[in-house]
């Protein structure tokens, strides 16, 4: 399974399907009455504020960097300039 290459990649749907979640079922976990909003973080349409990601993170036994790798290493070379 590949990862995202929306506007913001990441690597949700690859660590829910992991973890043998639909998306419902997380969206449920995360409070949403559906999965809509879920389904835009995955296709990089759009970023979870810091709790829901925080939330996702622990869900998914990773850390929140690791989801949204590829930003982070663009962050991580701005940075290092």
């Amino acid at each position: 399974m590949e990862e995202n290459k929306g506007r913001f990649p990441n690597k949700l749907k690859l660590f829910r399907c992991c973890r043998g979640y639909s998306q419902k079922k997380v969206a449920r976990m995360l409070g949403h009455a559906d999965a809509s909003m879920l389904s835009r973080w995955e296709h990089g349409v759009a970023l979870p504020g810091i709790m829901p990601l925080f939330r996702l993170a622990r869900m998914y036994g990773t850390q929140p960097h690791e989801l949204f790798d590829e930003l982070w290493q663009q962050i991580n070379a701005v940075i290092a300039c």
